[in-house]
């Protein structure tokens, strides 16, 4: 809440930004602002109806979890401690990791044999768990490493070494680096690398960056320069897993690396979740849910307020990874796109009827290979005046389907017209007459995409 008065100077005290703040609803603040809330009232700023409307949910939620008094109807009265910790929530922290890491490069490395006979694993993160925590986080009492996990799924024949190779992101001062050999040496080579919390973070805690927060997406010299020496000896067999919770410059590591894998700060259980992927016990099904710039030099100066060339929204060049994009063992092929006119769209799968402006767009996925595999198909809708008065495209819906080998089936997403309406210059939101485009693809559309091998469906219709 400080921004809204010392940052973006929409208020000139405490107490207004208080008020400011309250009367949008906010109840909960993450800072030390609202302790001006006095003031605010003294001031006729705020009103006690004001106050007791912000408390009302704060207070409602405290009682309902037996906080301010015993409720019968708590549904955590019975839960032991043990609960904390459990072998099921494990399991779950597992799954969550292994879902969202995504598979951003494979040129047929993945996934990795397990009866391999030599593995080289090397990079700053590889054997770290802070490298797995990211900046928001709380303690476990297990922490599987991105090592440990590896080391897990080798046969007993498989010899596995492991260097660190470079510092997060200071020079190495000695001029011999014996990881260097050793990853060139081996059959496969597993390179960790990017950011962890020590350099990005919020309101200056980076402690490893000038700034408290990252200057830019490029990822540290002294780790690019580790991959690179890797590169220039060692032609195939290079996997890089890079960590971060943001997007990242990846143009020289997909050039150098055979596979790229975006793991981010996947938690306790990250080490196990991505050794599940690249020995193939499970199939990458993650896709990104921010656009990777090629550029971070060319993207809008960070204090312009501007929209344009900003996310997957309003960017046309400078994509590298687009938006939803992920990569996968299997490939679904997509076909056969139909549109239903208000007029003719059917109910809802929930059973409530179609209102006048909703659409459905049904489209065939199948899936050509021999195994099983997930995809996750993507609708996105552009109004008219896109990339003028409207967003370039949105996404109005998408799903997450698992196909059997040989599996064709139909997918249909129903839109309720409110997702596709425009927000307009007075704030307002409503749906423009004309034509309107849908797009069912297996990431945000572009002409990076369409370089990419991204699947795109096209249809339009038009709106009254």
């Amino acid at each position: 809440m400080t921004d809204i008065w010392k940052g973006h100077h929409l208020a000139d005290t405490e107490a207004e930004a208080c008020a400011i703040a309250v009367k949008a609803g906010l109840n909960v603040e993450c800072g030390s602002s609202f302790k001006a809330l006095r003031q605010a009232l003294d001031q006729g700023l705020l009103t006690i109806d004001d106050i007791d409307r912000a408390l009302r949910p704060l207070v409602m939620t405290r009682l309902k979890l037996g906080i301010l008094g015993h409720d019968p109807d708590c549904p955590y009265n019975d839960t032991p401690a043990d609960t904390v910790g459990c072998d099921e929530h494990i399991s779950l922290a597992r799954q969550a990791a292994r879902e969202s890491m995504v598979l951003l490069k494979n040129n047929g490395v993945l996934p990795l044999p397990k009866d391999l006979n030599t593995l080289y694993v090397t990079g700053p993160g590889a054997a770290d768990a802070f490298w797995l925590m990211g900046n928001y986080f709380g303690i476990s009492d297990r922490y599987c490493t991105y090592l440990q996990g590896i080391v897990s799924k080798v046969s007993d024949g498989t010899a596995v070494n492991y260097r660190p190779g470079a510092l997060e992101n200071t020079p190495a001062l000695n001029q011999i680096n014996w990881a260097v050999d050793e990853a060139v040496s081996a059959q496969r080579t597993i390179v960790v690398m990017g950011l962890n919390g020590n350099l990005e973070g919020e309101e200056g805690e980076a402690i490893d960056s000038p700034s408290g927060d990252r200057r830019d997406i490029r990822i540290p010299e002294s780790q690019m320069h580790l991959l690179r020496q890797i590169c220039a000896r060692k032609k195939q067999g290079v996997v890089v897993v890079l960590t971060g919770g943001s997007p990242l410059d990846v143009r020289e590591v997909t050039r150098l690396a055979d596979a790229v894998v975006m793991a981010w700060y996947p938690g306790q259980e990250g080490g196990y979740a991505l050794a599940d992927l690249l020995f193939g016990d499970a199939d990458f099904t993650g896709r990104l849910p921010v656009t990777f710039p090629a550029d971070g030099d060319l993207l809008p100066p960070f204090d312009s307020y501007s929209m344009q060339g900003r996310t997957y929204k309003y960017m046309t060049d400078n994509i590298f990874f687009p938006f939803g994009y992920g990569l996968s063992y299997g490939r679904v092929g997509y076909s056969d796109l139909r549109v239903s006119t208000p007029a003719t769209t059917t109910p809802a799968a929930d059973g409530s009827a179609a209102t006048a402006g909703d659409v459905s767009v049904t489209v065939t996925l199948a899936n050509h290979g021999h195994t099983a595999v997930t995809d996750t198909p993507q609708l996105y809708a552009s109004a008219p005046g896109a990339g003028t008065s409207a967003p370039l495209r949105q996404l109005v819906d998408f799903r997450r389907v698992t196909l059997a080998p040989g599996e064709q089936r139909d997918v249909t997403f129903h839109v309720p017209a409110d997702r596709l309406a425009t927000v307009t210059d007075d704030g307002s939101s409503r749906l423009l007459p004309g034509l309107h485009t849908l797009t069912v693809a297996s990431a945000a559309p572009s002409s990076r995409s369409e370089v990419l091998g991204v699947q795109a469906l096209t249809a339009t219709i038009a709106m009254p």
